[in-house]
């Protein structure tokens, strides 16, 4: 299943990397994130609690940073687990100045779903995924907006 989008966010690219990088924002900005930490120097773990549908559950997930190139790429591969299903997840961002403190973020993502999950259909799926995906870049874009390293600019 394949999802794209793009999000304009009124932050320059090196702040909005750190937003899409540290567990700080990062747990902020997750849909339904419960925690995040980091394990590695390039991976990080955390717990959601999200719903597609009727079914709803606690997934944990292992997120590592596949490639990246500061301020301006960066991709990830995410694996999570929970009792409706599992998930495998390619999300690449890049991200690119817009005016004078403005970042555009165009992404694209790639995803596979078993179990419960899988029952879905591709619509619904694609749906979930797409609404998923639009609460994070929505949660990126008020978090640009309020922080004070953002106003520190």
């Amino acid at each position: 299943m394949k999802n794209s989008g793009s999000s304009l966010v009124v932050t320059n690219p090196e702040t909005t990397w750190r937003f899409l990088t540290e567990e700080e924002y990062l747990s902020r900005i997750i849909p339904g994130c419960e925690s995040i930490t980091r394990v590695g120097d390039a991976t990080y773990e955390a717990v959601v609690s999200i719903g597609i549908a009727a079914i709803r559950g606690r997934y944990r997930l292992a997120v590592r940073i596949l490639d990246m190139e500061f301020p301006r790429k960066l991709v990830l591969g995410i694996n999570g687990t929970g009792p409706t299903g599992f998930l495998e997840m390619r999300l690449a961002v890049n991200l690119e100045p817009s005016g004078e403190r403005g970042t555009t973020l165009n992404w694209e993502s790639e995803s596979q779903v078993g179990g419960l999950l899988a029952n879905f259909g591709t619509r619904i799926l694609s749906g979930a995924a797409g609404l998923i995906s639009s609460q994070f870049f929505d949660h990126l874009t008020a978090l640009a907006a309020s922080s004070p390293i953002s106003r520190a600019e």
